[in-house]
């Protein structure tokens, strides 16, 4: 839902620009964040097709997706925690 959220941005920020002036809408950082969140967790999407797909028998599969998941996880859960953080 994220993801297409992102490639309607332009038209929230303008529809908010001439309705809701007085109205605080996503400031550009908040759709930064939301670009950065929507990134992180494709990986785990995709994952979970592989794993609840019937065409992928192979364990070396597995194998790649949950490797891949670790070094996402040590190299951007920190980043993406902190900007979360409020």
């Amino acid at each position: 839902m994220l993801h297409n959220a992102l490639s309607y941005k332009d038209a929230f920020v303008k529809y908010a620009e001439e309705h809701y002036s007085g109205l605080n809408s996503l400031t550009l950082d908040a759709w930064r964040k939301v670009e950065l969140v929507t990134n992180f967790l494709k990986t785990f999407v995709d994952t979970t097709e592989v794993f609840s797909g019937s065409k992928y028998l192979t364990s070396n599969l597995y194998f790649r997706k949950i490797w891949t998941i670790q070094g996402l996880l040590e190299r951007k859960l920190p980043i993406v925690m902190k900007l979360l953080r409020l």
